[in-house]
């Protein structure tokens, strides 16, 4: 059957004990241009165990997890123009690039090189 929705018609989220929206301005260095988005998030946490600092904290947490390695992974190891999406070689490639991050972050090597043009 269909999806258990609200009122509203949205798609219900039964274990969320909060809803939230984070709204992100980033502004460019180089060309000064600012950037405004709005995203929304939901937690099982509730207002007690998660005031709106902590969930601010833990929405930065996650962000500097994707930052460090899937942003890597795209811009060094150009990962979104590769043509292996499907299946064992999508999930063996990925292996690969991480383990290549790993090995050149031991090895020293900044963690936001950029891919030679």
């Amino acid at each position: 059957g269909a999806p258990d929705t609200d009122l509203n018609g949205c798609l219900a989220f039964p274990r969320a004990a909060q809803v939230f929206c984070l709204h992100r301005r980033t502004t460019t260095l180089v060309t000064g241009q600012v950037k405004e988005e709005t995203a929304p998030g939901a937690t099982r946490l509730s207002p007690d165990k998660a005031a709106p600092g902590r969930l601010l904290e833990l929405a930065r947490g996650h962000r500097a997890i994707e930052n460090r390695l899937h942003r890597v992974r795209d811009v060094t190891c150009d990962e979104d123009r590769r043509r292996v999406r499907k299946g064992a070689g999508a999930q063996t490639m990925a292996a690969i690039r991480n383990l290549a991050v790993s090995l050149l972050r031991m090895a020293g090597a900044h963690t936001k090189m950029r891919p030679n043009p």
